[in-house]
Protein backbone atom coordinates (compact mmCIF):
# COMPACT_ATOMS: atom_id res chain seq x y z
CA UNK A 1 0.00 0.00 0.00
CA UNK A 2 1.52 3.38 -0.83
CA UNK A 3 1.92 6.09 1.40
CA UNK A 4 -0.53 8.29 2.92
CA UNK A 5 -3.44 5.74 2.10
CA UNK A 6 -5.02 3.61 5.13
CA UNK A 7 -6.77 -0.15 5.20
CA UNK A 8 -10.00 0.57 6.59
CA UNK A 9 -12.68 -2.78 6.42
CA UNK A 10 -16.11 -1.53 5.64
CA UNK A 11 -18.92 -4.16 6.17
CA UNK A 12 -22.41 -3.71 3.99
CA UNK A 13 -25.13 -5.26 2.67
CA UNK A 14 -24.60 -8.05 -0.33
CA UNK A 15 -26.78 -6.37 -2.70
CA UNK A 16 -24.69 -2.63 -2.04
CA UNK A 17 -21.71 -5.06 -2.90
CA UNK A 18 -22.87 -7.08 -5.97
CA UNK A 19 -23.42 -3.62 -7.03
CA UNK A 20 -20.31 -1.65 -6.57
CA UNK A 21 -18.56 -4.97 -7.90
CA UNK A 22 -20.67 -5.05 -10.91
CA UNK A 23 -20.32 -1.18 -11.50
CA UNK A 24 -16.34 -1.62 -10.90
CA UNK A 25 -15.95 -4.38 -13.52
CA UNK A 26 -18.35 -2.65 -16.24
CA UNK A 27 -15.78 0.43 -15.40
CA UNK A 28 -12.58 -1.15 -15.34
CA UNK A 29 -11.79 -0.78 -12.23
CA UNK A 30 -11.57 -2.24 -8.75
CA UNK A 31 -14.39 -1.35 -6.22
CA UNK A 32 -12.02 0.17 -4.01
CA UNK A 33 -12.31 2.90 -6.55
CA UNK A 34 -15.83 3.05 -6.76
CA UNK A 35 -15.94 3.32 -3.15
CA UNK A 36 -13.34 5.93 -2.72
CA UNK A 37 -14.91 7.69 -5.57
CA UNK A 38 -18.25 7.76 -3.84
CA UNK A 39 -17.02 9.02 -0.74
CA UNK A 40 -14.52 11.39 -2.23
CA UNK A 41 -18.01 12.64 -4.04
CA UNK A 42 -20.24 12.49 -0.91
CA UNK A 43 -17.63 13.73 1.97
CA UNK A 44 -17.66 17.69 1.62
CA UNK A 45 -21.77 17.76 1.15
CA UNK A 46 -21.78 15.30 4.74
CA UNK A 47 -19.15 17.68 6.12
CA UNK A 48 -21.28 20.48 5.58
CA UNK A 49 -24.15 19.08 7.42
CA UNK A 50 -26.15 17.97 4.15
CA UNK A 51 -27.53 15.07 4.29
CA UNK A 52 -28.61 12.84 1.20
CA UNK A 53 -32.03 13.81 -0.42
CA UNK A 54 -32.01 11.47 -3.46
CA UNK A 55 -35.69 12.80 -4.12
CA UNK A 56 -35.29 16.35 -3.91
CA UNK A 57 -32.00 15.99 -6.37
CA UNK A 58 -33.63 14.05 -9.00
CA UNK A 59 -37.22 16.87 -8.50
CA UNK A 60 -34.13 19.97 -8.99
CA UNK A 61 -32.38 17.87 -11.64
CA UNK A 62 -35.84 17.62 -13.79
CA UNK A 63 -36.81 21.37 -13.32
CA UNK A 64 -33.61 22.38 -14.37
CA UNK A 65 -33.66 20.41 -17.42
CA UNK A 66 -37.49 21.61 -18.42
CA UNK A 67 -36.73 25.31 -17.86
CA UNK A 68 -33.10 24.96 -19.90
CA UNK A 69 -35.14 23.52 -22.45
CA UNK A 70 -38.04 26.00 -22.34
CA UNK A 71 -35.35 28.89 -22.65
CA UNK A 72 -33.24 27.19 -25.29
CA UNK A 73 -36.08 26.52 -27.51
CA UNK A 74 -37.35 29.71 -27.04
CA UNK A 75 -33.78 31.67 -27.31
CA UNK A 76 -32.23 29.48 -29.70
CA UNK A 77 -34.54 27.84 -31.62
CA UNK A 78 -33.11 24.97 -33.88
CA UNK A 79 -29.78 24.69 -31.74
CA UNK A 80 -30.85 22.44 -29.89
CA UNK A 81 -28.60 19.54 -31.11
CA UNK A 82 -25.69 21.94 -31.31
CA UNK A 83 -26.28 22.83 -27.53
CA UNK A 84 -26.19 18.54 -26.51
CA UNK A 85 -23.62 17.77 -28.36
CA UNK A 86 -21.59 20.88 -26.65
CA UNK A 87 -22.68 19.61 -22.90
CA UNK A 88 -21.66 15.89 -24.44
CA UNK A 89 -18.40 17.39 -24.67
CA UNK A 90 -18.08 19.20 -21.79
CA UNK A 91 -19.06 16.29 -20.14
CA UNK A 92 -15.94 14.74 -21.51
CA UNK A 93 -13.84 17.18 -21.11
CA UNK A 94 -14.23 18.08 -17.49
CA UNK A 95 -15.54 15.33 -16.28
CA UNK A 96 -15.93 11.80 -17.05
CA UNK A 97 -11.87 9.74 -16.72
CA UNK A 98 -10.20 8.73 -19.93
CA UNK A 99 -10.88 4.79 -21.09
CA UNK A 100 -14.07 4.96 -18.65
CA UNK A 101 -17.44 3.92 -20.57
CA UNK A 102 -20.17 6.25 -20.27
CA UNK A 103 -23.77 6.88 -21.16
CA UNK A 104 -22.28 8.79 -24.27
CA UNK A 105 -21.00 5.55 -25.68
CA UNK A 106 -22.21 4.53 -29.16
CA UNK A 107 -25.72 2.81 -29.25
CA UNK A 108 -27.15 5.25 -26.23
CA UNK A 109 -29.32 8.06 -27.80
CA UNK A 110 -28.52 11.64 -26.94
CA UNK A 111 -29.73 12.95 -23.69
CA UNK A 112 -32.55 14.92 -25.18
CA UNK A 113 -34.11 11.45 -26.52
CA UNK A 114 -33.45 9.67 -23.07
CA UNK A 115 -36.07 12.14 -21.17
Amino acid sequence: MSKNKSSVTVRMDTNTATEIGELAESNGSSMSSIIRDAIDLALPYLEAGVRPNHARYSLVLEYNQIVLELLADKYFPGDGDKIIEAAKQRLKDFHIRAGSPTMLSEGHQSIKQEA
